[in-house]
């Protein structure tokens, strides 16, 4: 389709109804009567986000002009992400960013959200007139694409593309890009890596390097997608997307730290990206770096004020950080993250506390924090007022409620009733490995955050001094770690393999044998899906033969 002409653009926008979002009266009175220069005849205004989202819920609007700082309440990112996620923008839509602010953040925050147009003020009347004519021109033109984008009619998608392919459309690009998109959400990865491939050849592209990284990801082709990744960040340091595929790479492959990292840089080129942060949250509780987990769910909190992403997952999240970095901690600094929690825990009752479940799980954190913190009285207090929602809705009680209830019982050393809870968790979930997991941690002793920490660090030094040749240190050192945690799987067979090697050197006495033995006792419960399993009977089988030869 050739460019409109005057008339043409003019029919266009006196057909287009539009909502002109900003908390200032002079620029919405300055741009109404721009837009109605322009043949525009159905102008509607709202001073804010909230205004904004409830407009757009009384009716649909072809084109949103919206201010980025709204004042109180929403900006325009939030309104931008709200309206996508509840589908009240469509791809057939228009939404126009405007803003003054021109800081990093911000900008980044923009063009990862990717409006439509982005216009900086001050405005021009010939400048809005410009970008407006250019997005009008377009959606005009990718009207019937866009609509069967919207009612996800995927194959009319890709035919109505391929045709404007084939008609050397100026839009050529955008449509073998959507084209790839498709075939990559309909699961059709071989035909998506093939225009990836065939787009890289020609001419590199981000979004199609983007794009190759991720269905080789998908096909576990890890290097493969670490190497385009590494290239994409070599060439442009700013590379958000890269850095996003490359952490879900470093997880696959196990390496949690270098996922850490990469999100972490992520976040520090754009800061205001709310799942991002919870992404980032979840993979340092994973490397239990519990104070930058804390960090990134205080971030998400923060974003989530006036944010659709917002969610009692994250309060709870960041109340538990909150409660494990405290406890125990009786300085000055362990009081103000206990303090934290409390408030963090209060926030969550108040936004969300219609939930039985989230009252429940506020105050199962609240005892241990309470518990951490010594107060045992209002610990006990509170878990009791736990067990008695629990009791009360104990038909609908999520899994992760069973696994917080036997966590906050431990930290108040009800042990055994702790035990009945992930027993039954137990036989009730055999296939779930998640909770499977979770419930072996527990009976494994490293239920505390402190406990996971120290017995990963001991873990380490003792393997360092076991490679170091230091046999009676490295022995003194897993023995340390088996006081806190005497169910550990790595400790207890670390500890029994460096027995083992001194007995190459000179004979075990019957208490070092009778330790042997008492460690196989103490990994007994061993699944065997473990990844210590295998190494458990080898063990088993050593120290047996040991036994009888004594």
């Amino acid at each position: 389709m050739p460019n409109l002409d005057e008339s043409t653009l003019y029919k266009a926008y006196n057909e287009k109804r539009f909502l002109l979002v900003d908390d200032f009266e002079n620029f919405r009175t300055s741009m109404k009567k721009i837009l109605l220069s322009f043949g525009v005849e159905k102008v509607d205004t709202a001073r804010n986000g909230k205004e904004a989202i409830s407009a757009c819920n009384e009716m649909t609007y072809d084109v949103i002009l919206c201010d980025y700082n709204l004042g109180p309440g929403k900006n325009g990112q939030q309104v931008l992400e709200e309206l996508r996620a509840c589908k009240r923008l469509k791809h057939i839509d228009t939404f126009i960013m405007i803003t003054a602010e021109s800081s990093k953040e911000m900008v980044m925050a923009v063009v990862e959200n990717q409006p439509d147009c982005y216009l900086a003020k001050p405005v021009t009347q010939a400048v809005i007139k410009h970008r407006l004519d250019k997005v009008i021109q377009q959606k005009e033109t990718l009207l019937a694409i866009n609509h069967a984008l919207d009612e996800e009619n995927y194959p009319s998608a890709i035919t109505l593309c391929t045709k404007e392919i084939r008609n050397k459309s100026k839009y050529k690009t955008w449509c073998i890009r959507t084209i790839a998109n498709l075939h990559y959400l309909q699961g059709d990865y071989h035909l998506a890596k093939q225009i990836y491939t065939e787009v890289q050849e020609e001419r590199p592209l981000d979004w199609a390097s983007i794009g190759l990284a991720k269905v080789e990801l998908i096909e576990g082709n890890y290097d493969t997608a670490e190497e385009l990744c590494l290239r994409m960040i070599v060439n442009n340091a700013q590379n958000l997307a890269a850095y996003e595929v490359l952490a879900e790479v470093y997880e696959k492959k196990g390496n949690l730290r270098k996922a850490q990292k990469n999100l972490e840089i992520a976040t520090a080129i754009s800061p205001l990206n709310i799942l991002r942060q919870k992404k980032l949250g979840a993979v340092c509780v994973e490397n239990l770096d519990i104070e930058r987990a804390t960090d990134a769910y205080r971030r998400t909190v923060d974003l989530g004020e006036h944010s659709h992403h917002d969610s009692a997952a994250d309060h709870l999240n960041f109340s538990r950080c909150l409660a494990d970095l405290s406890d125990a901690d009786k300085s000055q600094h362990g009081k103000n993250l206990f303090k934290e929690a409390m408030s963090a825990l209060k926030l969550v009752r108040k936004k969300y506390g219609d939930s039985n479940e989230v009252n429940i799980q506020s105050l199962l954190v609240e005892t241990r924090a309470l518990a951490g913190q010594d107060y045992k009285i209002k610990a006990l207090e509170t878990l009791d007022k736990a067990q008695t929602l629990c009791e009360s809705n104990a038909e609908s009680l999520s899994q992760d409620t069973s696994l917080e209830l036997a966590k906050s019982l431990y930290s108040v050393e009800k042990g055994e009733e702790a035990q009945q809870v992930l027993d039954k968790l137990a036989v009730n979930h055999p296939e779930d490995k998640r909770v499977q997991q979770a419930v072996l941690e527990m009976l494994e002793g490293t239920f505390s955050y402190k406990n996971k920490v120290r017995a990963r660090n001991l873990n380490k030094r003792g393997i360092k001094l076991v490679e170091s040749g230091n046999f009676t240190t490295a022995i003194d050192t897993f023995k340390s770690a088996l006081t806190e945690t005497p169910k550990h799987p790595g400790l207890n067979l670390n500890l029994i393999q460096t027995l083992l090697k001194t007995n190459q050197k000179s004979p075990l006495s019957q208490e070092d044998i009778e330790l042997c033995e008492m460690c196989i006792k103490r990994t007994k419960h061993m699944a065997n899906n473990h990844q210590q399993y295998k190494r458990f009977i080898n063990l088993s089988k050593s120290v047996s033969a040991l036994s009888k030869k004594q």
